[in-house]
């Protein structure tokens, strides 16, 4: 059966994301979020904004440690740069898989294994998502067996990373990225992962609070599941799905509905969209053009025996 096309999958998730932002905002009602929003508190909200500059230094500095594997040495500046660019990929893609137009930032030669290394950067934010969330469901015994299945399901992959690399396109780019990667650079690219998302949990909880006063368990317990909602590939960029996770999940701590999702979406704004449109300009100033459609005829690895297709700079997002 032949797949629908990707332009046909982007507009139905648009829609999906279109009806969930209606229904969320005719149960909480227009006025009540207008409410919201008017009285929010200015200087926390300004601490949360602040947050996000150490926040994106981690994220460069993670993505540093994951480039580093596929294309040695990368500087700083070039880390920036891409990070930037793959996030403005990511704004438009379900489950931030457009993450991959980072790779075009890099020389010819190694755009595919550092697209296959890219995917590895959402990967990390889930699995730690993934991780709290069945500490918060399920408690501590349910977490230990999750990090024991992490583990030996990086130690599968290691092993199986010689396969994956003899296939061709994005499989192929994994498996070689997969491969570079030790347990140092998985350690550390862990550690950075969960130092993310303690930022993304403190600013939470300001942005809750610079609503009104909300306890910080709240928004503990509650951030795990919205982003694991979010990532459910269903929706654009987790809009409208994000919001209605918001509410649900914070509801059981009495939590306004207009709250929940001025913060949320305030959060998405702040550690998402924001860089994602300076990466949209950056894209434009080094000539690469983002747009929607299959993934990006990257070159090979010509440490790996590929033979390099002919290069452009144009991104696509990896819709569907």
């Amino acid at each position: 059966m032949t797949a629908p096309p990707r332009k046909t999958v982007w507009w139905v998730r648009a829609l999906v994301s279109l009806a969930f932002a209606a229904a969320i905002v005719l149960r909480t009602g227009p006025s009540r979020i207008v409410q919201t929003v008017r009285d929010v508190d200015p200087l926390l909200l300004g601490y949360a904004l602040a947050l996000g500059v150490p926040r994106l230094v981690v994220k460069v500095a993670r993505w540093k440690v994951l480039a580093e594997r596929a294309v040695p040495p990368v500087s700083w500046g070039l880390a920036t740069r891409s990070l930037f660019v793959g996030t403005a990929g990511a704004v438009v893609t379900p489950g931030r898989v457009g993450q991959a137009a980072a790779a075009l930032v890099f020389p010819e030669g190694s755009r595919m294994v550092v697209s296959g290394v890219a995917l590895m950067d959402p990967l990390a934010d889930l699995l730690v998502v993934a991780l709290l969330a069945v500490f918060v469901a399920g408690g501590p015994l349910w977490s230990a067996l999750v990090v024991g299945g992490y583990g030996t399901g990086w130690w599968v992959a290691l092993r199986l990373g010689g396969a994956l690399r003899r296939r061709d396109g994005a499989l192929g780019a994994l498996g070689v990225a997969v491969g570079r990667m030790d347990w140092r650079a998985l350690c550390l690219v862990g550690a950075l992962s969960l130092l993310i998302y303690g930022f993304n949990l403190v600013q939470f909880h300001l942005l809750l609070s610079a609503h009104g006063p909300v306890p910080f368990a709240a928004a503990a317990r509650s951030l795990p599941l919205i982003f694991l909602a979010v990532a459910c590939p269903i929706t654009v960029s987790g809009f409208g799905l994000r919001e209605a996770a918001s509410v649900l999940t914070l509801a059981r701590y009495g939590v306004d509905p207009g709250v929940a999702i001025g913060a949320s979406f305030e959060l998405f704004l702040i550690n998402f969209l924001a860089p994602g449109l300076v990466g949209a300009g950056v894209a434009g100033r080094l000539g690469i053009r983002l747009r929607r459609g299959p993934p990006p005829p990257a070159p090979g690895d010509n440490d790996e025996g590929r033979t390099p297709p002919t290069a452009t700079r144009s991104c696509a997002t990896h819709e569907g």
